[in-house]
């Protein structure tokens, strides 16, 4: 009995030896296999590396030589603007100052454009005076250059935008409501609208619309008072006639012209030579 357990304990050890002999011999061949299998792969990997570093010194040297004919271009360009400058009369300084001009131009519009109509209205002469500058800056000969046009073009546009919201500017018109005993004389007369009787003319003229008869107006009607002259009106003076008013230079710079503001103003003026002063004239 003991020879057979001893026999089976030793049958037990040789297959426990042969077992570990071929654990340890599959281990190590898969071990060479991993480790050729990543000499493969790394081999690969400088290959592709080798590959990519060739082409990144091709790509740079293609860069290279862009860069260098970017430069040429660069100027060349320079060398025909110059050459333009030159037929135009112009020097790269009065180029820059020309468009700089131009986006303060640009600056300015968009500032009035922020304005209010009321506010916009008091800044009418400096619209004028942009409009004026820019049709003078369209004919220059600096307006030819490509880059200059295109600014023009921009401010020009902008500039439109202004010119439409000024034809709707008007001043704050104040308001007057009548009371029981008033009259055109004791209206003008008070300190918040004119402080003067004498000009009860310029609310007869300004409201001839709301009053039929100046010597016959009405509780609870409410008139416009007059307080700017706006444009496209004329304020009598004393001393005015038709003619005189027609030869302004401002109206018509032409005396002849008077029958023009006649005919626009012929429910306020009975007689064309007899005007009175204060008297607020459409000037068609």
């Amino acid at each position: 009995m003991e020879e057979k357990s001893k026999f089976l304990f030793i049958l037990f050890i040789s297959f426990a030896i042969i077992f570990a002999i071929s654990t340890s011999s599959l281990y190590a061949q898969q071990e060479r296999m991993r480790i050729e299998d990543y000499n493969i792969e790394l081999a690969k990997c400088m290959e592709r590396e080798r590959v990519a570093k060739a082409e990144i010194a091709k790509l740079e040297k293609e860069i290279a030589d862009l860069r260098y004919q970017l430069n040429d271009l660069d100027n060349q360009i320079a060398a025909m603007r110059q050459e333009i400058y030159r037929l135009l009369g112009y020097n790269q300084r009065q180029i820059d100052a020309f468009q700089n001009e131009l986006e303060s131009l640009r600056q300015q519009i968009s500032g009035l454009l922020r304005l209010s109509l009321e506010e916009l209205y008091d800044r009418l002469d400096e619209v004028d005076a942009i409009e004026k500058r820019l049709e003078e800056m369209a004919a220059d000969r600096r307006a030819r250059l490509p880059e200059i046009a295109v600014q023009l073009r921009e401010v020009q546009g902008l500039f439109e935008r202004l010119k439409a919201r000024a034809a709707q500017a008007k001043p704050r018109i104040e308001i007057y409501t009548v009371i029981r005993g008033d009259y055109l004389w004791k209206i003008a007369g008070k300190p918040n609208i004119y402080a003067d009787p004498y000009q009860w003319m310029r609310i007869y003229s300004f409201n001839r619309d709301e009053i039929r008869n100046p010597d016959l107006i009405f509780p609870n009607q409410i008139f416009r008072i007059h307080k700017v002259v706006e444009r496209g009106q004329y304020l009598v003076n004393r001393g005015d006639f038709l003619s005189k008013i027609a030869g302004i230079p401002e109206i018509y710079n032409d005396p002849f012209q008077w029958k023009r503001i006649y005919e626009a103003n012929n429910s306020i003026i009975v007689d064309p030579d007899l005007i009175y002063p204060h008297t607020v004239l459409f000037i068609p």
